[in-house]
């Protein structure tokens, strides 16, 4: 595993990652009770490459899944996603990284069980061309 190296602006991303976390760290709650969903997660996806979150309910895959697509910011750590350091972006830069990085799916309330998957993104504005969805 290649660790990205630093400058006084944080990580440096390494051009052969499409995704680079390090030591990622995701706390729910305050005080009394707080609940770490992510403890130290790092991880490097290549480019090209596919990857599959597998985990017990409760595991941390759908906050890590959150955190990539720039719907919520972690607590500590690092999250680079195609060069782009998400943790210092903008909530105007994160709704760009959104339209035009990363493409996410709810499976808990938007979808309709009784139709193909693709039905179902075409109610969401999401379409398929050439065999691929958009």
């Amino acid at each position: 595993m290649n660790s990205p190296s630093a400058n006084a602006d944080g990580p440096v991303p390494s051009a052969e990652f499409a995704v680079e976390t390090r030591d990622l760290v995701k706390t729910y709650g305050r005080a009394a009770a707080p609940v770490q969903a992510l403890r130290g997660v790092s991880l490097n996806v290549q480019r090209g490459e596919r990857v599959a979150l597998l985990g017990k309910s409760g595991s941390g895959k759908s906050t890590l899944l959150n955190l990539l697509g720039g719907l919520d910011r972690p607590t500590s750590g690092s999250i680079l996603v195609a060069g782009r350091d998400l943790a210092i972006m903008s909530p105007r830069d994160l709704a760009g990284h959104r339209l035009t990085t990363v493409g996410m799916l709810s499976t808990i309330k938007l979808l309709v069980g009784s139709i193909l998957f693709v039905q179902n993104g075409s109610h969401l504005g999401v379409s398929q061309e050439g065999g691929q969805i958009q």
